[in-house]
C-alpha cells in the first residue's frame, strides 16, 4: 500500500478508535448535551442520508447490465441484462422507500405539533405515501442513472468491464454483509434509544446501558445504527474509480470518510443514537469493505506503482 493509501487507512481508524474511546466514557453525558430532534442536520440525513447503501448496489447491478449487454450469446445476454436492470429498479426503490417513509413522518409530525425526528424509529412505525409515485420516482432515478453509467462505461475495454463486475459484486457483498451484521448486533444488544432513555427524557422508562452490554431481544435497537452503517456504504465509492486513478480514488475515499462522519453527527443530534452505536456501525463497514476489497486485490487508494 502507498503513502496515500496508508494515510487514509490509519485516518479511519485513528478515527474509529478516538470516538469509541470518547463514546465508551461519554455517550450518555454527549446525547444528553446535543439531543435535540428539531436538528435540521440531524432530519435531512435521517431522511435522505441513506442513499449509500443503495446508491453501491445501484451501480453495480449497471455495471452488470451494461457487461450483459456486451454478451455475443442472446441468452446470456438477456438473461443477464434484464435480471440486473431489474436489480438496479430494486436498490433505486430501497432508497425511494426511506426517503419517503421518513419524509411523510416528518411532515406527519409537523402537523401534529411534535420534534420533527420524533418516534422516526420506533418499532411498528409507519406511514402512508402513494405506491405510484414511489414507483415513479424510482423509475425516474433508474432512467438517468442508467444514462450516466452508461456513458461513463461505453469508453471502457471488455477487459477493464470485466475487472469492474468483480467490484461490483464485492460492492454488493459488502452492502449486503454490512447490514447484515448490524441488524443482528441490534436485535441481541437491545439497547434503549437516546430518546427513550428517562437519564436524558425523564418521561420516558428506558434505562441506559453501555455499548457492550447485550440486553437481548428487548424490542429496542440502538446498537449499532442502521442509518450510520447504510452512510458508511460510500467508503465503497474510490473502488469504482479506475485503478489508474489515484486522485479519484482519493476525493472518492475523503468524499465517504466525510459523508459517514456527518451522518454519525446527524443521528447523535438528532437523538436517535449514541455516540458509541454510530461509530461501530462505521468500524464494521470499515472492516467489512477492507477485507472484501482485500480479498480481490485491491486497496481504498492503490499503489503508486500502478500509474
Amino acid at each position: 500500500m502507498n503513502t496515500s493509501g496508508k494515510k487514509f487507512l490509519s485516518i479511519l481508524i485513528g478515527i474509529s478508535a478516538l470516538l469509541l474511546i470518547i463514546a465508551s466514557f461519554g455517550d450518555l453525558q454527549i446525547s444528553k448535551a446535543v439531543l435535540n430532534q428539531n436538528s435540521i442536520l440531524g432530519n435531512i440525513f435521517q431522511i435522505f442520508g441513506m442513499f449509500p447503501s443503495a446508491l453501491i448496489p445501484f451501480i453495480s447491478a449497471e455495471i452488470i447490465f451494461i457487461y450483459g449487454l456486451r454478451q455475443k450469446n442472446q441468452i446470456s445476454k438477456w438473461i443477464l441484462s434484464l435480471s440486473a436492470l431489474g436489480f438496479a429498479y430494486w436498490s433505486a426503490w430501497g432508497w425511494v422507500d426511506g426517503w419517503m417513509f421518513y419524509g411523510v413522518t416528518t411532515l406527519n409530525n409537523i402537523k401534529t405539533h411534535q420534534a420533527l425526528g420524533a418516534a422516526n424509529n420506533s418499532i411498528g412505525a409507519t406511514a402512508t405515501y402513494s405506491f405510484g409515485l414511489e414507483a415513479l420516482f424510482t423509475f425516474i432515478i433508474l432512467v438517468i442513472g442508467t444514462f450516466l453509467i452508461y456513458r461513463w462505461l461505453s469508453k471502457k475495454t471488455y477487459e477493464e468491464l470485466s475487472q469492474l463486475i468483480v467490484v461490483a459484486i464485492a460492492g454488493i457483498a459488502v452492502v449486503y454483509a454490512s447490514n447484515s451484521i448490524v441488524n443482528t448486533m441490534k436485535v441481541n444488544w437491545g439497547r434503549f434509544r437516546p430518546y427513550e432513555i428517562k437519564e436524558i427524557v425523564s418521561s420516558t422508562k428506558g434505562t441506559f446501558t453501555n455499548w457492550w452490554h447485550l440486553n437481548g431481544a428487548t424490542g429496542h435497537q440502538s446498537f449499532p445504527s442502521g442509518h450510520t452503517i447504510a452512510a458508511a456504504a460510500a467508503l465503497f465509492l474510490p473502488f469504482f474509480a479506475d485503478r489508474k486513478n489515484l486522485k479519484g480514488q482519493k476525493i472518492l475515499a475523503y468524499s465517504g470518510l466525510i459523508f459517514t462522519l456527518l451522518m454519525v453527527a446527524a443521528r447523535v443530534r438528532i437523538g436517535a443514537h449514541f455516540l458509541s452505536d454510530t461509530t461501530m456501525s462505521l468500524i464494521i463497514a470499515a472492516l467489512v469493505t477492507f477485507v472484501a476489497t482485500k480479498a480481490i486485490g485491491y486497496s481504498f487508494i492503490e499503489e503508486d506503482s500502478l500509474n
